[in-house]
């Protein structure tokens, strides 16, 4: 075995059998046809499966395919928190890729992406589905769609795709391996939406997914589309000045607006004993809000600063 491969592939599975098994043996088959000279590791992730579910290979098996690895973890940790756990523990490569080993994505995928890496050296090359495969009403499709584009415009991030499969290049990985536990964001935002955000994709192909998604939808729903993106919101540093700005600007006019009829009403004559007070402490209040929600968005900032600057050397 070779001490350091060109790619490293990474495959969370979670009481999927012995199907990321043959998939990786479908990867390896791919890449002897089209690249024989690449050295290619694949380390599958057991998270924490039921016994009659972890994916085994056969004394046999373990021999032909001496550059597949299985790990578990003892519990269920999750996609990502899996998917660190194996880059934790991974060889070391040139490359590295997460794709989920549920047998949605072809092995020929992987393909076309190392292609784009070899004649472009690419960073970070995406996989997006072409046509989700779904079994829903038209209306909700389309109402998923607008959601995705809204979505993605909204918070200058492509969504849809990035957690289906991800190559990307060996420094992302130890970036990515340092901030886990350095910085809380990594925990928030799933760390491959975390990278895509900073780290632009140089590139992305295009893929119809092999079968049908397990509840007989599309990978994303309306809601976690949403829920992504705002979590994208909050690692754009321009995008949260302008939330502060904005809560500024709105606290400014919502505390000048109660004064403003205070001295209309005194000039009028018609002031009421107390006015005045409760006019002050809602002012107070609305600052004080804009206070520690400038506070909170400040350390974010410059956290999220922190982390594109080294992302970015």
């Amino acid at each position: 075995m070779s001490s350091v491969y060109d790619l490293c592939i990474l495959i969370p599975a979670f009481n999927e059998g012995n199907l990321p098994v043959n998939f990786s043996k479908e990867i390896l088959f791919e890449f002897h046809q089209e690249f024989p000279d690449t050295n290619v590791a694949i380390v599958i992730i057991d998270d924490g499966s039921a016994k009659e579910n972890i994916p085994i290979l056969s004394d046999v098996e373990s021999v032909e395919f001496s550059n597949i690895t299985i790990l578990g973890t003892h519990q269920n940790l999750g996609k990502d928190s899996a998917l660190y756990y194996g880059l934790c523990r991974a060889p070391e490569a040139n490359y590295y890729c997460a794709i989920d080993g549920d047998g949605e994505q072809p092995a020929s995928l992987l393909i076309q992406q190392w292609k784009l890496i070899h004649e472009r050296g690419s960073r970070l090359v995406l996989a997006n589905r072409e046509k989700p495969t779904t079994s829903e009403s038209l209306l909700k499709n389309i109402m998923r769609k607008s959601v995705r584009v809204v979505s993605s415009r909204l918070f200058s991030v492509e969504i849809d795709g990035l957690t289906d499969c991800i190559m990307f290049e060996k420094k992302i990985r130890k970036v990515a391996v340092r901030c886990w536990n350095k910085n809380k964001l990594f925990r928030f935002i799933p760390w491959r939406i975390f990278l895509a955000t900073f780290l632009k994709p140089d590139d992305s192909v295009k893929f119809q997914a092999s079968r049908a998604d397990k509840e007989g939808g599309s990978r994303f729903s309306s809601w976690r589309l949403v829920r992504l993106g705002l979590r994208c919101l909050l690692l754009n540093p321009n995008a949260l000045s302008k939330i502060v700005y904005g809560g500024l600007g709105f606290c400014v006019v919502a505390s000048l607006l109660p004064i403003g009829f205070v001295i209309v009403d005194w000039l009028a004559g018609t002031l009421y004993p107390g006015y005045m007070t409760i006019t002050a402490l809602l002012s107070m209040i609305l600052w004080s809000t804009l206070g520690i929600l400038s506070l909170s968005l400040s350390r974010l900032i410059v956290d999220v600063r922190n982390l594109q600057t080294e992302l970015e050397d």
